[in-house]
Parts: C-alpha cells; structure tokens; sequence
C-alpha cells in the first residue's frame, strides 16, 4: 500500500508539473491558496536550481531581497544557504 501510494503521488506530481501556472488557477477554487502553494514550489525550484550553481556556491557577496511574508517568492532559504556558505547576503 506505501508503494502504491508513492507511486501514485509521483504520477499525480508529473502531470502537474506538465500544468502552467494559468491552467491551474484556472481550475482552482481559492485562488489565494493557490497563489501561496504556487510560490512555495516556485521558491524551492529556484533555491534548488541556485544552489547548483559553481558561481553561487563560490560566491562571497550575494544580492538578495528579504521577502515579504505573503505575495512574493519566498528567499529565506536561500538566504540561509549564504550564511552556510559564508557569503554576504545584501
């Protein structure tokens, strides 16, 4: 059944991600959440992808904004991964 289930919420996750971000608020209900869920994935995609990066990893200044806690691409990881890293955010 944990098999089955994983399984399942990978399938589900694949055809998602083939969705843009219209086709989705199209369909949803509360757009509101949809926008919060929306930002959430969109910020840890570009944290994952940023954190690639040589010329990031290798960085000692980073400029970065704080974000607010609604409504923008949340960047407190990212800023996290700068003080592991010793880099400067500014």
């Amino acid at each position: 059944m944990k098999a089955l289930k994983k399984e399942l919420r990978r399938g589900v996750l694949q055809l998602v991600k083939k969705l843009t971000a219209e086709e989705i608020a199209e369909e949803c209900m509360f757009p509101d959440v949809f926008l919060v869920v929306y930002l959430a994935l969109a910020a840890n995609r570009c944290a994952t992808n940023l954190f690639q990066l040589p010329v990031f990893l290798q960085s000692r200044n980073v400029s970065i904004y704080v974000s607010m806690p609604t409504g923008e691409l949340q960047t407190a990881s990212i800023i996290d991964k700068c003080f592991q890293l010793g880099s400067i955010p500014r």
